[in-house]
């Protein structure tokens, strides 16, 4: 955890290395869209065509800390100058994505 102090508030983030691994829409295993998490704190989105084990990489790019808002970080593209996704961690192992939509960390 990485406390930092903002006038005289303290903002909690957690390391974005916490986040490595392979998160699934909505934590099915068979979903059409996931997400990889590396080592370094870089991302890249996938997307599956129906009956497409593999997905093909649509974006990817690497995360920054709010320096605003506790457990909030963004996702900002390499592939699309100027976007950044807001992401959220919502629960251990669940990060909201875009405000609207879960990814779950294969257990």
């Amino acid at each position: 955890m990485i406390i930092m102090k903002k006038n005289n508030s303290y903002l909690r983030q957690r390391n974005v290395l916490e986040f490595q691994g392979v998160l699934y829409y909505d934590g099915d295993l068979s979903a059409t869209t996931y997400i990889i998490i590396d080592g370094c704190g870089n991302w890249s989105y996938y997307q599956r065509a129906p009956g497409d084990a593999e997905g093909t990489e649509m974006d990817h790019g690497a995360f920054s800390c709010s320096i605003d808002e506790d457990s909030t970080y963004y996702a900002d593209s390499a592939v699309y100058p100027g976007l950044s996704i807001r992401v959220f961690e919502f629960d251990e192992g669940v990060l909201l994505w875009n405000e609207d939509v879960y990814y779950r960390k294969k257990r």
